[in-house]
């Protein structure tokens, strides 16, 4: 999304009234990829699938505040996984 990035990341505080953190995450990962018909390729932790993975320095569970704000709260970002600079 480039320049865009950070409005993608406010989407999770606009989520919060209407949403659990729960839902809100499966929503961006299992959710979109079913919707995409790539489930079994993508959008969850398994053996075999694709391994992007985000991992922050606070639980998202108990605060879904800080995917609004990755880059403070960026632990480690794995692609294809491999870890990778932010």
């Amino acid at each position: 999304l480039g320049l865009e990035h950070h409005r993608q990341n406010g989407e999770f505080a606009l989520r919060q009234s209407v949403m659990t953190p729960v839902q809100q995450l499966q929503s961006a990962t299992i959710t979109a990829a079913r919707m995409m018909n790539q489930d079994t390729h993508i959008g969850r932790l398994a053996k075999g699938t694709y391994a992007d993975l985000l991992m922050l320095d606070r639980n998202p569970l108990d605060d879904i505040g800080v995917m609004g704000h990755l880059p403070t709260h960026m632990a480690m970002l794995m692609k294809a996984g491999q870890e990778v600079q932010p």
